[in-house]
């Protein structure tokens, strides 16, 4: 069990004035576009810190947050949780982009699936992620190809604008015919090879 001293818990349970701001406002929004779909004292002020809490242990970005918002007044009902507000953006980027444990694999045998793959190897440095141990090089892999993505989700033009094109390897089919892969990196593998076979067309 994860042990925390006092000092630990009430930074994690202490709300930033930004964020509670920003979740005020969230609140205030939605009771203009969602009108009769919310109660009166649906969102008070515990429920706002509640939900300041959340969101910054989901660690959401003020770009997620601002996207998300937008995004949520497009939906027939307001999220109910902080995850599932969260999930407006990170669900639909997710889908955007290889899988991240794939990826790291494929990048390490100089094949990249995607624009984001090579800018992740390039900042990881193609060296390391060629000898580095496969545990922490894919805690340090993650860590960067969730910043490149969220880089390349706001402005997938001007990132590869600067970044250039980047080919992808051939060779889905033989990476298919592993068996110990899994369902989810096998649908990975095959999206990502679909993905290549529209780009020829």
């Amino acid at each position: 069990m994860l042990s925390m001293d006092s000092n630990q818990i009430n930074s994690l349970l202490e709300p930033s004035v930004s964020t509670v701001n920003a979740v005020a406002r969230l609140f205030s929004d939605w009771k203009r576009v969602f009108t009769t779909k919310i109660k009166e004292d649906q969102y008070d002020l515990r429920t706002i810190e509640l939900w300041v809490i959340a969101l910054q242990q989901l660690e959401i970005t003020d770009d997620e947050f601002n996207l998300a918002l937008a995004l949520s007044t497009k939906e027939a009902w307001p999220p109910s949780t902080p995850a599932d507000f969260v999930n407006l953006v990170r669900g639909s980027k997710e889908d955007s982009y290889p899988n991240a444990h794939l990826a790291y694999i494929e990048a390490a045998n100089d094949n990249y699936m995607h624009v984001v793959c090579y800018e992740t190897a390039k900042r990881f440095g193609f060296y390391s992620l060629v000898n580095q141990d496969k545990y922490s090089g894919f805690e340090k892999w993650k860590s960067i190809y969730a910043k490149v993505c969220e880089e390349h989700y706001q402005d997938s033009a001007k990132f590869e604008k600067i970044v250039g094109a980047v080919p992808v390897k051939k060779g889905f089919d033989k990476l298919l015919e592993h068996t110990n892969n899994s369902l989810e990196i096998q649908s990975s593998i095959a999206k990502a090879a679909l993905e290549n076979i529209r780009n020829l067309l």
